[in-house]
């Protein structure tokens, strides 16, 4: 949840330069904290962090991308779908989603 920007108190898609100074940011605290898993929410997260993360990932061919790992030496990218768009799914999917979510989270030592 990190660099979400905001206009008239409504959410928005974040402009190219804001992605690319919130990545500086970002990639300062990987390179600290070294987390185990990072954990984009919504498609359009994952694929700029997956672009800049992994130089050769091809995400144009998958689709979706949510709840694939890309691994790296140091860490592992698990990409979720944003909670706007589980919604919109209906309850079997929504559900079945859900399920995989708590899975993931228990995979993860969560």
């Amino acid at each position: 949840m990190k660099c979400v920007p905001r206009s008239n108190s409504r959410v928005r898609k974040p402009r190219v330069q804001e992605k690319e100074n919130c990545f500086g940011f970002l990639s300062r605290e990987i390179s600290i904290t070294t987390p185990h898993y990072i954990v984009p929410v919504g498609d359009e997260a994952t694929r700029f962090l997956l672009g800049k993360l992994f130089k050769t990932a091809d995400t144009s061919k998958h689709d979706p991308l949510e709840l694939r790992a890309y691994e790296s030496p140091s860490f592992r990218v698990v990409p979720i779908a944003a909670p706007a768009d589980i919604r919109k799914r209906d309850a079997r999917t929504r559900d079945a989603y859900v399920k995989q979510l708590h899975r993931l989270a228990s995979i993860m030592g969560l």
